[in-house]
């Protein structure tokens, strides 16, 4: 849902510097650039994700609650 927004974001801002004699270049550029780059970044770490599924913290969890042991700071957080 937000990346819809940015996208409507980025062109309105692509218009207003087409209307404004490209006054706005660098900040469209450097915004491309950034969305680009997470773009990259996601593709890239995606194949990573189930690391980050809260399965398996509940498991890390429930290791670290059976050692009395906090280390990873896998405290909820709600």
């Amino acid at each position: 849902m937000h990346g819809h927004r940015i996208c409507i974001a980025i062109q309105v801002l692509q218009l207003l510097n087409t209307i404004c004699c490209q006054h706005f270049e660098r900040i469209c550029s450097q915004m491309n650039r950034n969305i680009n780059s997470a773009v990259q970044f996601a593709n890239l770490y995606k194949t990573y994700i189930f690391l980050f599924d809260d399965l398996n913290m509940e498991r890390l969890r429930a290791v670290a609650r059976e050692a009395g042991v906090d280390a990873f700071n896998l405290s909820e957080v709600h």
